[in-house]
């Protein structure tokens, strides 16, 4: 009966064994996560002009030092220039980048 039970666990065991050397099909880092909840936070802040070509702005944002770029059209501004801003930010890059929901200038004292 011991040669009837090796005979029986020999298939067995190879089975498991092939099966632990398959390895599950990994994800290439350029493919978006599916399960991604693109949560928007709203931060209100001051951004400074940066460059400005073609109609489109680069601007930073303070706090926390965030560049974004926006569309501002013919405009009379000047790199230093600042503004108020309304800005949505997301936690996961593949979301997008910071949104602009209000832009105003600064205006001087006086």
């Amino acid at each position: 009966m011991r040669r009837h039970q090796v005979l029986l666990l020999t298939p067995l065991i190879l089975l498991l064994a092939g099966c632990s050397l398959v390895q599950p099909e990994k994800k290439t880092p350029s493919e978006p996560e599916a399960d991604i909840d693109c949560e928007w936070t709203v931060m209100r802040g001051v951004a400074e002009l940066v460059s400005f070509e073609e109609n489109t702005a680069a601007m930073d944002f303070f706090p926390g030092e965030i560049r974004f770029h926006t569309e501002m059209g013919d405009r009379d501004w000047a790199p230093g220039d600042e503004f108020k801003v309304l800005l949505e930010t997301s936690d996961h890059p593949e979301c997008g980048e910071p949104r602009v929901v209000e832009l105003s200038p600064l205006e001087p004292d006086a």
